[in-house]
């Protein structure tokens, strides 16, 4: 049987007595070596998820989320398929070989109407599995490390990110905000039926991949596009398109089907 490691909790009640709804609690996974060599998987789950970086080397999860349990379950945990309520925050975490898991246990956390406030060392990797059409929405700023996103029906917004990032949401939007752009790894951004929209600096190396089937493209980027036979180039409208900035760079691949692309400049 796995053992959970390293990790501590501390509930932090912010209400004396029994529990109702706004206590705070706190629950803490300290983290082994360097943060860049740890990931972060969160699957399972449906609540909105606020995540912060910070320069602690430790993954922080706050929530007032009030764990309701029958008078006949007194003193029996809730169990999910990954494991029991170990946090007392309606989370199962497991922390081994560098990857901290998370995931949801019973009903309490599984619609968009919880929300769980994580703060996490700035380099560390991130993915997220969001497949629940009742999830909520997904906030992260301050991060440096690779950040991973698969969801349904969640927003996705980045603040002040380096990537390199893989984003793709079914029926909502995408609003990215780079810090700068890592120049290791290629990025893929891609909503069904939302929009996208993409801020970076001006003077940020980068070889971009449209891909636009029913939207359109929009930028005040000085994008340089590969020309095709007849010295022109199409952005949207169905065709693919491919453009460098600054000299080119690293690969981005944009795709959007039913809505446009707004690719702007910092500032």
């Amino acid at each position: 049987m796995k053992k959970l490691k390293l990790i501590t909790m501390i509930l932090i009640f912010v209400c004396g007595g029994q529990q109702v709804s706004g206590q705070q609690k706190e629950f803490k996974i300290n983290l082994s070596g360097s943060a860049g060599d740890n990931q972060l998987q969160i699957a399972y789950m449906a609540a909105k998820l606020n995540i912060t970086g910070h320069a602690g080397n430790e993954i922080i999860i706050k929530s007032d989320v009030e764990i309701k349990i029958p008078e006949k379950a007194k003193g029996l945990q809730p169990l999910s398929s990954n494991g029991p309520d170990n946090t007392g925050i309606g989370l199962h975490a497991l922390y081994e070989n560098g990857v901290a898991k998370i995931s949801g246990v019973g009903k309490s956390e599984n619609n968009g109407r919880i929300t769980y406030n994580i703060m996490v060392p700035k380099s560390i990797n991130i993915k997220i599995d969001y497949k629940s059409f009742n999830a909520g929405d997904i906030y992260i700023e301050g991060l440096t490390g690779e950040v991973e996103i698969n969801a349904n029906s969640s927003e996705l917004k980045l603040k002040s990110v380096s990537g390199p990032v893989i984003l793709h949401t079914l029926n909502k939007g995408i609003e990215i905000e780079f810090a700068q752009v890592n120049q290791q790894k290629p990025s893929s951004i891609s909503s069904i039926n939302g929009a996208i929209e993409i801020i970076m600096s001006a003077n940020t190396p980068a070889n971009f991949k449209f891909n636009a089937i029913n939207g359109e493209i929009y930028t005040d980027l000085n994008l340089k596009f590969n020309e095709e036979k007849n010295g022109l180039q199409r952005v949207g409208g169905g065709l693919r398109s491919k453009a460098s900035n600054a000299g080119g760079g690293v690969d981005i691949d944009i795709n959007a089907i039913n809505g446009n692309v707004y690719l702007k400049k910092a500032g």
